[in-house]
């Protein structure tokens, strides 16, 4: 429900503030690498009582970013991001995966011949998935096929607002059309509505609240260019 919500919501702002413009249309696409921070405190308890080690709450996120730039300076953009970590206790063991794709809008606040400096505005929906493993120690092969670990996975989504700041520098102008740049962007995901866990077609109640949501920073690499002398 959150994540058709935040689709329709992303939908209407851009309906909303891109009218037609004149001047050129400027594509971008960059690959980056980046930190999320969650509130995973009530999660982490519960793993605790049961020997597993708390799950992470800064994993690194591997993504791409790409957008469209018109000619008043609006700005257009999808962010997918990937992250996971892993952890071992006592107990268990868990591992962590989850998907962010958020959909925002930008403005040129400032632009110079090699500096570009962006306030940003987004929603999403954030996917978080953890696994359970039971583990063992010193156990040999034969020992994995006689009893195979017993694991579980559950996870919830969350619809999010990004607040963010980027700041692009070119590296190096290929032609006349393009350049080769990097990029810093810190923010910030608010959550929005509740989370409630799930399984394998199955739902749980009384699942630990927490926030996946929070601070996240990222460095980009990538390319941008003149797709057109005038907006589409």
């Amino acid at each position: 429900m959150y994540i058709t919500g935040a689709v329709k919501t992303s939908i209407l702002v851009i309906a909303i503030v891109v009218p037609a413009q004149g001047g050129h249309l400027t594509g971008g696409f960059g690959l980056y690498a980046g930190k999320g921070y969650f509130d995973l405190d009530n999660l982490n308890s519960d793993l605790a009582r049961f020997g597993y080690a708390g799950a992470c709450e800064d994993p690194l996120t591997f993504g791409f970013d790409s957008y469209l730039i018109f000619g008043s300076g609006i700005l257009l953009g999808l962010d997918y991001g990937h992250y996971s970590a892993s952890a071992v206790g006592s107990g268990g063991s868990n591992s962590v995966t989850g998907v962010k794709l958020v959909l925002y809008s930008g403005y040129s606040l400032y632009e110079s011949e090699k500096w570009r400096l962006r306030p940003e505005i987004g929603i999403g929906f954030n996917n978080f998935d953890i696994t359970l493993t039971s583990v063992q120690d010193g156990i040999e092969f034969d020992d994995v096929l006689e009893d195979p670990f017993r694991s579980a996975s559950v996870g919830l989504n969350q619809a999010i607002l990004r607040i963010g700041l980027d700041m692009d520098r070119e590296l190096i102008r290929i032609a006349s059309r393009g350049s080769l740049f990097i990029g810093f962007e810190g923010g910030y995901d608010f959550p929005i509505g509740s989370t409630d866990w799930d399984g394998v077609f199955v739902s749980f109640q009384n699942g630990p609240g927490i926030s996946i949501g929070g601070f996240n920073a990222k460095f980009t690499i990538g390319v941008t260019g003149i797709l057109a002398e005038r907006d589409l």
